[in-house]
């Protein structure tokens, strides 16, 4: 919950309305995951990466394909 309330004061200070609702963490591959409300799509978020990827230490960022 403290990533998730991280990353939605980022979005909010930069004016944006995204909202993530969940993030989770993969135990096999530490893979985060950031879902978002129904309202917006993914590239909506990746749009907006460098208003909050200070927040993890990532190698990449995309999006899931499934």
């Amino acid at each position: 919950m403290k990533i998730r309330n991280a990353v939605n004061n980022a979005l909010n200070k930069a004016k944006s309305d995204i909202i993530v609702t969940t993030v989770t963490k993969t135990q096999r591959d530490n893979n985060i995951a950031l879902m978002i409300s129904k309202k917006y799509i993914a590239k909506a978020l990746l749009k907006q990466r460098d208003i909050w990827k200070h927040i993890f230490e990532v190698k990449s960022i995309k999006k899931n394909e499934k």
